[in-house]
């Protein structure tokens, strides 16, 4: 029921402000989501994602936050089709243009995305600092879930790294959190 929607959304954006409008690279990225989230069609993720990418890079410059929710939405992608060597180095340029250009400001997801797909290429030890990293300013930017999720995997992998103590304190932490929701 959503698809017609975003892409209705996105033609009434294309007509209105033409593609080269900031509007426009808006609607392709959230109908690139929309397409990634739903499963529905991965191919056509990719393309909308890149294309989106290469809108907001054109109209917003290199430096842009929304160039890295672009980069950050497209390496979901690549994790989400096990494509996980492509997702590490867009998480790592989401995370540079984030601290560089934009003082930390929502650092906390791509951080714990980056981790997420290190774990996953079983690159444990480069993982842990990024997820400490997570945890931390997750707490200082109060997002609660947030730092649950990256309290969690972060407990997941000192078990992976075989210090059961550290894992146990973790994932109860987590649990904690997540009970009072």
């Amino acid at each position: 029921k959503a698809e017609p929607l975003i892409v209705q959304a996105k033609e009434i954006w294309r007509k209105t402000m033409g593609e080269n409008s900031s509007a426009y690279a808006t609607a392709v990225n959230n109908l690139a989501a929309f397409y990634r989230l739903s499963q529905a069609q991965l191919a056509t993720a990719e393309v909308l994602s890149l294309e989106a990418i290469r809108l907001r890079k054109l109209l917003l410059g290199d430096y842009h936050p929304d160039l890295s929710i672009s980069q950050n939405n497209l390496a979901l992608l690549y994790m989400q089709t096990g494509q996980y060597k492509k997702a590490e180095p867009l998480f790592r340029k989401a995370i540079e243009l984030i601290e560089t250009h934009h003082n930390g400001r929502r650092l906390q997801i791509p951080l714990y995305n980056r981790a997420l797909s290190l774990t996953w290429l079983v690159r444990f030890k480069e993982a842990k600092p990024e997820l400490e990293l997570s945890k931390q300013v997750s707490q200082e930017a109060g997002d609660v879930l947030q730092y649950c999720s990256a309290t969690s995997l972060l407990g997941q992998l000192e078990y992976e790294l075989g210090n059961y103590e550290k894992a146990e304190t973790l994932l109860l932490e987590s649990a904690g959190i997540l009970s009072r929701y």
